[in-house]
């Protein structure tokens, strides 16, 4: 079994943006919310859920500024006349809320609508209401807001949504209490129902719940500092205690506490997984994160919740490890993020990524010094939790001087949602026959030499006639040719390493190919690229079925364009395998024509497993500089966006798809050519070296091998592939041993 490849930051993450606040930003937070879509009917199938991401940004004027994330362009600022806040909380449920907490430790609760066009697009529509107190919070400002996709920015901003264009509005709809003990404290929102309760844990080790008109509903002193707060499903919520995770049904706070031991070092950070619920993680401060699974339900009375530690990852590179959570350094700062089968980990200077290949299985994909690449002290995780594809993970990194640098990526490796098949409930399962075109193999025409040709091919023939004629034949016509005459033999012999080099570039695109010096070399390395192709054939042979099952019932407008694999090459096969090794994130990822187009592929296709989705209408293009390089430094192949070409007729992809992928990797001979080079330029880049010695990965980019295979399905592309490997092992023992 070979070994995983090498992962690193950039190989995972697509960094689309970055913004350096003034020292007046108090707050930030990652908002993501559904969009309403008229004629949905609830369906047991995964759909692509439509949701519009802000970042809000909090002033210690009070002003909350709504900026897009990936561009960071400003839609909408109110002012919440709420001074100096601290933190931004969003309601975890269906409920488009958000909680402000300000320095005196009071919480205001929001609700939030937003209208396009005059139609309400996320929210609820206006309701007269005792218990709810609209206040008109939007104010005018210097400059008239950009108006994202969603029409055209209004000279004026009131209360009342205009005819066109965005707007945005927000309703109070209770206060807590604001008092010293409040201060730091830890705050979480929490809808049961239609209800929105608001926990906050205390530094004292008090716990309490608010609801409407900011009346605490309960209050349990628990006498240990609380750290962190999550909330479950069903109303519950989770925080720790000590090395302690407790668990506590809000509706139901009459029932008792459940506690289960989970670490013998401090827990200081939480996290469920959005994949299932029953997992938790649990940050240590140890620096390492712990995997929890708790085995029962939280709605039970019982006096303790049994949990277990299924794993421990260990984000940064401990001396000692002892025993679960038990390491000898210390960390104060670990926080936990997680996406559909990945979890992020931010413990002190390491920010690191993991995917979660079984429960009891999770590799680590990248682990970096992000404060030393950034030169900050202190850095927070953001992620849009209900993104099924294109999930952003924001860092804020907050400075010396005050200023904050927020860092936006995102996400490659998205794992698609379970996709629940109902079918055979309606009507009993059918037999798909895979309709493709039938390919007629023709047989070779044996014709004998005459008196005449044979004077004609032996006679006054050039050394550039022979490699000109020779050129144009293939393996099996070459070999056929040494038999015509003792001429063409001597002369095929002697230029037998150019020919068989040239025939290696022409079918297979290695270059250079070293080892194919004879008709054995040749062999070999025919074989070899026929086994890396049967490798890449089997990976992707699934999801590939399962468009071309959708493409043959879609065949007038079914927006496949092709996996990124599959329309771009590079000239040098070494360069291309460390390209595939850098971002396998992406090389199986699909481009479409446009958004809807995915969401017909996911209504029509009834494939469970994993497909990236890229559209190719995406105003929002990332802009990828490619900085000059000396071309005399040693070492220096040229960045790998320069270096890629397009299979004819995907040109049009390369300033915009391809690019995004590529970004500013740099090519080098060596990690010590890169390492000078970095080092006398005082500058970062991703890059990757052709020294590399790690297997090849499974995944490969074009080549003429598979271009010869485009024709047919995928299954007729392995059988083909299986018979070539199987005829060229003979064909290499027949030649060696003679039989």
């Amino acid at each position: 079994m070979q070994s995983e490849p090498h992962h690193g930051l950039d190989t995972v993450l697509v960094d689309k943006a970055s913004h350096l606040f003034a020292p007046d930003v108090t707050a930030l937070q990652l908002l993501s919310w559904r969009v309403h879509t008229a004629g949905r009917r609830r369906k047991l199938v995964d759909t692509d859920v439509e949701t519009v991401d802000y970042l809000a940004v909090a002033r210690t004027s009070g002003l909350l500024e709504l900026r897009n994330p990936r561009t960071f362009e400003l839609l909408w600022q109110l002012h919440t006349r709420i001074k100096c806040i601290t933190s931004i909380h969003q309601l975890a449920g269906t409920r488009s809320a958000l909680a402000l907490v300000s320095s005196h430790g009071d919480v205001t609760v929001f609700t939030v609508r937003v209208l396009e066009n005059g139609r309400l697009r996320i929210g609820e529509p206006q309701r007269d209401r005792t218990s709810d107190r609209p206040v008109c919070l939007v104010e005018a400002v210097d400059v008239p807001p950009k108006v994202f996709k969603w029409g055209e920015p209004q000279p004026k901003l009131t209360s009342s949504p205009p005819p066109v264009g965005l707007h945005v509005d927000m309703s109070r709809l209770f206060q807590t209490p604001r008092g010293p003990e409040f201060v730091g404290a830890k705050v979480l929102l929490v809808q049961v129902s239609y209800d929105i309760y608001v926990v906050v844990a205390t530094t004292q080790g008090d716990l309490l719940i608010y609801t409407h008109g900011g009346i605490c509903v309960h209050h349990v002193a628990l006498h240990r500092p609380l750290a962190a707060l999550v909330a479950l499903l069903g109303g519950s919520i989770a925080f720790t205690l000590g090395t302690d995770v407790g668990i506590l049904n809000v509706p139901q706070w009459g029932h008792p506490i459940q506690l289960c031991t989970g670490s013998t070092n401090a827990l200081i950070s939480l996290e469920r997984d959005v994949h299932r619920p029953s997992i938790l993680y649990a940050g240590t401060s140890a620096g390492t994160v712990l995997v929890l699974r708790l085995h029962r339900s939280f709605s039970q009375r019982q006096p303790r919740a049994a949990c277990s530690i299924q794993q421990q990852l260990v984000p940064q590179d401990q001396p000692t490890l002892t025993g679960w959570g038990e390491v000898t350094s210390r960390a104060t700062h670990v926080q936990l993020a997680s996406l559909k089968r990945l979890v992020f980990v931010v413990a002190n200077r390491t920010f690191a990524g993991y995917q979660l290949v079984d429960t009891n299985v999770a590799r680590r994909l990248f682990a970096t010094d992000w404060n030393d690449r950034h030169n900050t002290t202190h850095t927070k995780l953001l992620v849009t939790r209900d993104k099924t594809h294109d999930a952003l993970v924001v860092l804020s990194s907050r400075f010396a001087n005050g200023s904050t640098l927020v860092v936006v990526h995102e996400n490659l490796m998205v794992q698609d949602a379970p996709h629940y098949d109902v079918s055979w409930v309606r009507a009993p399962l059918m037999v798909l026959a895979s309709l493709s075109k039938k390919v007629a193999s023709s047989n070779d025409a044996h014709r004998t030499a005459t008196t005449k040709t044979a004077f004609f091919m032996t006679q006054g023939l050039s050394e550039e006639l022979v490699l000109t004629i020779a050129g144009f034949l293939d393996a099996a016509s070459l070999c056929r040719l040494q038999q015509t005459s003792r001429q063409w033999r001597h002369h095929i012999v002697v230029h037998a390493s150019t020919l068989w080099q040239g025939l290696a570039f022409k079918e297979l695109g290695i270059n250079p190919p070293m080892l194919a010096n004879d008709v054995l070399g040749y062999l070999g390395t025919y074989q070899t690229a026929v086994e890396g192709e049967l490798r890449h054939m089997n990976e992707v042979k699934a999801p590939y079925a399962a468009l071309e099952q959708f493409c043959l019932a879609e065949p007038a407008d079914h927006g496949i364009i092709g996996m990124f694999c599959d329309v771009c090459y590079f000239d040098d096969v070494c360069i291309g395998q460390a390209i595939a090794k850098q971002r396998f994130g992406a090389m199986a990822m699909v481009v479409v024509q446009q958004p809807r187009h995915v969401q017909r592929f996911r209504s029509a296709s009834h494939y469970v497993g994993p497909i990236n989705f890229v559209p190719l209408e995406n105003p929002h293009w990332p802009s990828i500089d490619l900085p000059k390089v000396d071309p005399k430094t040693p070492g220096f192949r040229g960045y790998a966006y320069n270096l890629v070409h397009m299979i004819p007729g995907y040109d049009h992809l390369k300033p915009t798809v391809v690019r995004a992928i590529l970004k500013n990797i740099m090519v080098f001979d060596s990690a010590e050519h890169a390492a000078a080079y970095f080092t006398m330029s005082q500058t970062l880049a991703p890059f990757v070296t052709l020294d590399n010695a790690q297997p090849a990965y499974e995944l490969g980019f074009a080549s003429p091998l598979r271009g010869s295979l485009s024709a047919l399905s995928m299954d007729q592309k392995v059988h083909t592939l299986t018979r070539w490997r199987d005829n060229t092992r003979h064909a290499m023992a027949y030649i060696q041993y003679g039989r």
